[in-house]
């Protein structure tokens, strides 16, 4: 059957909820939108239409203990001019203690829910949660208006995740949208489903989310990604980006966690991608469940660029940032590569430790280089291929030094002291600027 409330509010309650029939509480109105409740202390199935569609999308909620979203199930928060929100299991990161939280969400392949903007508007928000295991199949849209708007918002997240879902976040006339991909652990490998590894303490077991190549494509064509973590990242294989049909010229890929070891390769250079602009965040930061892992709070933020680790676009930014440290281990072979070509790589963390490799140092290449560290060490810097290279302080309290002594009572807090009387030889190819709000 159906039940109708334009532009108004459907509230179902109970212990077990299963909705087969349709659910509308569209509006035609400039200032109204509808409003649909669906929550159980048990389990919540939608196999049906659930539509709250006006001139702004309206809100959807669907929350029991166990949430389903069979492969006949339809959820419509579509806006002529924005659109709506639609929550499933819960709300952001399950952190709204109005909205309960689900212990299992599925999202059946074949099931659809809309959050697009028709016209000329942002697309909506779509949050599909849970405190333990997540399963998305399906498609959720979240797109920019036709003539106008920025792509919306769509996190898929729980301690488990497994999916192999799409999301759809374009925006023909704006930015595209982000899609947030948040389970506890994230394994990303070039070929199939198998992750067999442990990171320190830190075990990678066949429940936790592997995220494969074939994905990271469908990922990158249809929105910009930030695959994060509450624990640990580690990307292993290979990622040659090629695909007919997919332009990821300014797409943005985000990895955020409290570690993250990167012993993989991510490549955007192929023709396949036109002109290769793309953009990289990876981010170490956050605290783990396990303070103990890795050994102990202090390497905590920690980001590991492994000896086999490759990064390359012709263009766009590479920002790497720790709170801890960010480690850089010289190559075997073919070795570490980081290469923007135009574009800019840039390193934030208050110690960066580069370590020699078999084969010697690591190979940073860009027309733009920033290093903004408080400690350089290991036994070997980065080399470096670039046009233009700032260095400087992490913290504004704290000074670098580039071949001084450490204890040295000339160099003050927040500058950038350089000599050669203790560490070798310090040379520069080409001009120098040399720039300080106190003393040269």
């Amino acid at each position: 059957g159906t039940i109708s409330a334009a532009g108004g509010r459907i509230d179902m309650f109970g212990a077990l909820i299963e909705q087969a029939g349709t659910l509308r509480a569209d509006s035609a109105s400039l200032d109204a939108a509808g409003n649909i409740i669906l929550k159980a202390t048990q389990s919540t199935t939608v196999s049906g239409e659930i539509s709250a569609v006006g001139n702004s999308g309206g809100r959807v909620q669907v929350l029991g203990d166990q949430v389903a979203l069979t492969p006949t199930a339809s959820i419509d928060v579509s806006g002529v001019g924005a659109g709506g929100t639609a929550l499933i299991g819960g709300d952001y990161k399950g952190g709204n203690a109005a909205v309960q939280n689900a212990t299992q969400t599925t999202i059946a392949a074949g099931a659809i829910i809309k959050a697009d903007a028709l016209e000329n508007g942002h697309g909506g928000r779509v949050i599909v949660w849970s405190n333990d295991k997540t399963y998305f199949d399906g498609l959720i849209s979240a797109r920019g208006g036709e003539y106008g708007g920025d792509g919306g918002f769509v996190e898929t997240s729980g301690h488990s995740l497994k999916f192999t879902g799409r999301v759809d976040t374009r925006a023909p006339m704006g930015k595209w949208g982000n899609w947030l991909i948040d389970p506890d652990v994230v394994c990303m490998v070039g070929v199939g489903p198998v992750c067999p590894m442990s990171f320190g303490a830190i075990p990678i077991v066949p429940a936790d989310t592997v995220i494969d190549a074939t994905q990271i494509l469908s990922i990158l064509s249809t929105s910009d990604a930030d695959i994060s973590a509450t624990t640990l990242i580690a990307v292993l294989n290979s990622f040659n980006l090629v695909a007919s049909g997919i332009t990821p010229n300014g797409r943005t890929l985000s990895l955020t966690a409290p570690h993250i070891l990167f012993d993989g390769q991510i490549d955007m250079t192929a023709a396949g991608f036109g002109t290769g602009n793309a953009n990289f965040n990876i981010t170490a930061s956050g605290t783990p469940l396990t303070p103990a892992a890795l050994g102990g709070p202090a390497s905590i933020g920690k980001l590991v660029i492994a000896p086999e680790a490759r990064i390359r676009a012709n263009s766009g930014t590479m920002t790497l940032r720790a709170d801890s440290e960010i480690q850089v281990t010289g190559p075997t072979s073919p070795g570490i590569q980081l290469d923007m070509g135009s574009g800019g790589i840039i390193f934030r963390a208050p110690t960066l430790t580069a370590v020699t490799g078999p084969s010697g140092a690591p190979t940073l290449q860009s027309d733009y280089f920033g290093l903004w560290t408080n400690s350089i060490g290991g036994n070997a810097s980065p080399s470096a291929s670039v046009v233009d290279m700032d260095i400087g302080p992490y913290s504004a309290t704290a000074s670098l030094y580039l071949g001084l002594a450490s204890s040295d009572p000339l160099c003050a807090a927040g500058n950038l002291c350089l000599n050669t009387a203790n560490s070798g030889n310090l040379s520069v190819s080409g001009g120098m600027w040399m720039v300080s709000n106190n003393n040269l």
